[in-house]
Formats: C-alpha cells, structure tokens, sequence
C-alpha cells in the first residue's frame, strides 16, 4: 500500500541501493479510476516525517503536489494554510492558493485488497 511509512521506507532505501535516488515522491493527480490510491495529505505529511526519522537524506524524497495552477508544490506542514470540510487550502511559495479535494479517508479497500504494513 502507499500509505505507510514502513513500505516507502523499504521502497527508498532499494532504490538507493541500486543506485536510484528517489527524487518526489508525488500526490496522486486527481484523476478518474484512481481515487482509490489517493492518500490525504495530511496523512502524507504524517507519513514523511516519519521517515525523516528513519532515512537519510538521499534516501528522502520530497512530497510534491503537481497542480495545473502552481506546478510543482513541496508539500510541507506549512503549506497547508486551511481546511474546510474534505477541501484544504494550499499556499505555493509564490501565486495564488489552491483549494485541494481530499479523498474519502479511510477508503474502503477493492475486493481481496489488503493493506500489507510491516511491524
């Protein structure tokens, strides 16, 4: 699954060492048929700084949001400006602020889908 750090943790740390650095770790695009893959934000926010904990900076990827209006967005605790609802505020370093739907959370998984976390 993608939403745990334990899992990104893993993912990262073998794409170092073959040698591929994991450069943005992005938030899924809002796009028809993958509403069940979106993570919110906020739970991605939580996720990444878990790892900080855990890996080394060549190891971390920064958490991007790409929107049509602002590009490419570092998403960070403070970037997250406001919250209405499923709706969050984000506010790129320069422009004007985008509004974001956030996912129905916790989603319910597909049929003989499960979520596979390590302890």
């Amino acid at each position: 699954m993608n939403d745990s750090a334990a899992v990104l943790e893993e993912l990262f740390r073998g794409l170092v060492r073959h040698r591929v650095r994991p450069y943005y770790l992005f938030q899924c695009e809002l796009v028809r048929g993958a509403e069940h893959f979106r993570v919110p934000i906020r739970r991605g926010l939580e996720i990444m700084d878990q790892l900080r904990g855990r890996l080394g900076g060549l190891a971390l990827p920064a958490y991007v949001l790409d929107t049509p209006v602002a590009g490419k967005l570092p998403l960070t605790v403070g970037t997250v400006v406001g919250a209405a609802g499923r709706r969050l505020t984000l506010r790129p370093a320069a422009g004007r602020r985008v509004v974001y739907p956030e996912p129905a959370w916790p989603r319910s998984r597909g049929k003989g889908e499960q979520r596979h976390e390590r302890s």
